[in-house]
């Protein structure tokens, strides 16, 4: 898997290099690892899915371990927010609802939680602010990525979209492609007609890609992968409703000090 190595610390996380030349690492959960069990085996991350709470905290348990300190979990609901987690610490109580967040704290693990929609990471092009987004095809309609850009400042960026259903896999019916037309006629791009009659095919992350640089976007990096095509990831088109999610982790590195 170009661009990716395996770390044998307490949870076999990938490493994601694709944004390191701006100072970001990006990780990424795979389904091993953890205590989950039936459809939810074994990492699921997600404590909103129908798993044991307690497989899940353990699961949480043995990420903040490889980590080295818990990530910013959020409440994703579909919406277009962007928490500041330098402006707010959730810590101890409930996680923020918000579809992304961002960070110019370094070391400040975001997460973003998913199954099938797009995990979008977005850096300044100087390093100098992270910001993640989960991006389904309602919060793509809706103009999240447009706010995870806003978050950053008025600055040049680079992105990266993580492993998500790609377009021959994603079938959708005719008020969800209206729905992302609106974003304008270029979506036709990313549109064609599917197996069933009224059904269509949408690469989400060809919409994404091809906003992002609308956006102003240096460079957009996507990683290729489907989770509904590999089993390393959960999969709710592919699993159905009681599946785990796997989580996009990204930090701003530390900057080295000099004498």
């Amino acid at each position: 898997m170009s661009g990716y190595n395996e770390n044998m610390d307490e949870l076999p996380l990938l490493t994601v290099t694709a944004l390191r030349p701006y100072g970001v690492t990006i990780r990424l959960t795979t389904r091993t690892g953890g205590v989950s069990a039936g459809g939810y085996h074994a990492l699921n991350l997600a404590d909103h899915v129908g798993d044991d709470t307690a497989a899940v905290a353990e699961n949480r348990a043995r990420l903040r371990a490889t980590l080295g300190s818990d990530p910013l979990w959020l409440k994703q609901v579909h919406g277009t927010t962007i928490w500041d987690a330098d402006a707010a610490d959730p810590s101890g109580h409930a996680p923020p609802q918000a579809d992304g967040a961002t960070t110019a704290r370094a070391g400040r693990w975001l997460a973003l939680l998913t199954a099938d929609c797009l995990p979008v990471v977005l850096v300044r092009s100087d390093g100098a602010r992270l910001a993640v987004a989960h991006a389904g095809w309602r919060g793509l309609a809706a103009g999240i990525l447009a706010r995870a850009v806003a978050a950053l400042g008025d600055a040049p960026f680079a992105a990266w979209i993580g492993p998500a259903i790609c377009g021959q896999c994603y079938e959708v019916d005719a008020p969800v492609v209206e729905a992302l037309r609106a974003l304008g006629p270029w979506v036709a791009q990313a549109v064609r007609n599917g197996r069933r009659a009224g059904h269509y095919t949408v690469d989400l992350g060809a919409i994404a890609a091809e906003q992002l640089k609308r956006l102003g976007a240096q460079s957009v990096i996507p990683s290729g992968l489907c989770t509904w095509e590999n089993g390393l990831w959960y999969s709710h088109r592919r699993d159905g409703p009681r599946t785990g999610r796997f989580a996009t982790l990204a930090a701003l590195q530390p900057q080295p000090e000099y004498p």
